[in-house]
């Protein structure tokens, strides 16, 4: 008799103990709250989790990585107060060289062209031509650096873009890819870089040469993780002369994002 009793405390001991982890709830790595949990609100009734966005999976995969950055280089517009050409617009184009330092020590070489030319005169109070041209969009570690060369022109030889432009963009990247191969610091190979593109656009010319209305180097920046969303500047870039015959006054607008991703570098 005692023997039966001991039997069904135990089942039903085995009993509660079973209905107990029933009601419980587990919560895999990869569950995510509702959003009225998410905003400290009660949530009813029990709901299936939902599934994670793929960036949160993503995430999820590199435990105790730091997050990468994404950056943008980008040119807003330009500003004429002034033309070379003392008889009307002037045709204005640009091209470059961005170098990218990361940490380890690499270094990576993106040269850019902002080109077919474009009309741009001086009217009273300035003529704005907003380019919104992006000239670097790629992810980062942090620490990473970039500097760069911009050289602006007026155009007065016709060219063919569709040769000329692919040209430029070869000669300064094997420039600058092999400058840094001889370990070259970084302004020297973006400066060296450009100034090989600038030789295949004078190869491009006749004896009538594109004015050059300046060249200017981007201010070094280094990003991190604390770095503002976005960083806005400008450089002016003009001549002033005492004969009068040719001046111009020009400013252009540029800014950097730098936006905190999980992705991969891509340089």
């Amino acid at each position: 008799m005692q023997h039966l009793i001991k039997s069904a405390l135990a089942a039903a001991t085995l009993t509660l103990a079973l209905a107990s982890c029933g009601a419980a709830t587990v919560q895999t790595p990869d569950a995510q709250p509702q959003a009225s949990e998410a905003q400290g609100q009660p949530t009813g009734a029990a709901e299936a989790p939902a599934a994670p966005a793929a960036g949160q999976l993503q995430a999820a995969a590199l435990p105790g990585e730091g997050p990468n950055i994404r950056v943008r280089v980008v040119i807003d517009r330009v500003v004429g107060f002034d033309t070379e050409d003392i008889t009307g617009a002037d045709e204005f184009y640009m091209g470059g060289d961005l170098v990218v330092s990361k940490p380890d020590g690499s270094k990576k070489n993106v040269p850019f062209l902002v080109a077919p030319p474009f009309d741009i005169n001086d009217p009273r109070g300035g003529e704005s031509h907003e380019i919104s041209w992006t000239v670097l969009d790629e992810v980062v570690p942090p620490e990473s650096d970039i500097v760069g060369q911009l050289v602006a022109y007026d155009e007065d030889a016709g060219k063919d873009w569709g040769t000329v432009g692919p040209k430029f963009m070869d000669a300064a990247k094997a420039t600058g890819d092999a400058l840094i191969q001889t370990g070259n610091a970084k302004a020297a190979v973006a400066a060296g870089a450009l100034n090989a593109g600038m030789k295949v656009l004078d190869a491009a010319m006749s004896a009538d040469k594109d004015d050059v209305l300046g060249l200017f180097g981007f201010e070094g920046t280094t990003f991190r993780y604390d770095t503002p969303g976005a960083i806005y500047r400008s450089k002016r870039i003009y001549k002033t002369s005492t004969w009068g015959w040719s001046t111009w006054n020009y400013y252009v607008y540029y800014h950097m994002e730098a936006e905190r991703t999980y992705s991969a570098p891509t340089l």
